[in-house]
C-alpha cells in the first residue's frame, strides 16, 4: 500500500509540474526571478476542514523560494466515539503559477494519537490556492487522499478539503 501511495503521489506531482508549466512571454521577467524576491510572503497560518468527517487541523507553513512550502499540521479533536484524538504531520509541497491563483500539490507524513491504537498517517493534496504574492488572505480547496495504517489494517479515504488563513 505504501508503494502504491508513493507511486500515485510521485506521478501526480510530476504530471502537475509538466502539465501546468508556464510558457515565458517576451516582455515578462523570468519566473524564477519573480518568485524569489524579498517582498513575497514567507509564512502562512491556516485552518483546514474536511466536509465528510469532522476533521479539522491548524497549519503553520514556511514558504521557500520557487513556491516550495514546508508545513507543520496538528489537531487535538474528538472524532466519533473516541474521547481523545489528535494527529501531528509534516508536509512538503509546491504551488504553481505567479500571481494570486495557484495549483497546489503536497504530501504529508504523520502520526495519529488516540486512546485506542496509534496509526501512521500519509496524505497527498491536489487543489486550488488563492494567495497574493505579498501575503494576505489565503484560501485553499481541493482533494486530499488520507491513508492511516495501523498494526492490523489500512484505511484510505479521498476527502474534500477547505482551508482559510493568512499569509505574511
Amino acid at each position: 500500500m505504501k508503494r502504491t501511495l508513493t507511486l500515485i503521489t510521485a506521478l501526480s506531482l510530476g504530471a502537475a509540474s509538466t502539465a501546468f508549466a508556464e510558457e515565458p512571454t517576451p516582455d515578462a521577467q523570468p519566473a524564477t526571478e519573480a518568485r524569489t524576491t524579498i517582498d513575497r510572503a514567507q509564512f502562512a497560518v491556516f485552518f483546514e476542514a474536511s466536509a465528510i468527517i469532522p476533521l479539522y487541523a491548524a497549519n503553520f507553513e514556511y514558504q521557500l523560494p520557487l513556491q516550495f512550502v514546508v508545513r507543520a499540521t496538528g489537531s487535538l479533536l474528538a472524532i466519533g466515539d473516541e474521547s481523545d484524538y489528535g494527529f501531528l504531520a509534516i508536509s512538503a509541497g509546491k504551488f504553481f503559477f505567479d500571481g494570486d491563483h495557484h495549483l497546489e500539490t503536497s504530501v504529508s507524513v504523520g502520526r495519529t494519537f488516540s486512546r485506542g491504537d496509534d496509526d501512521n498517517l500519509y496524505s497527498g493534496f491536489v487543489g486550488y490556492r488563492y494567495q497574493a504574492p505579498d501575503g494576505g488572505l489565503l484560501l485553499r480547496s481541493g482533494i486530499q487522499m488520507l491513508v492511516a495504517s495501523g498494526d492490523e489494517d489500512v484505511d484510505a479515504n479521498f476527502l474534500p478539503s477547505l482551508s482559510v488563513g493568512y499569509a505574511f
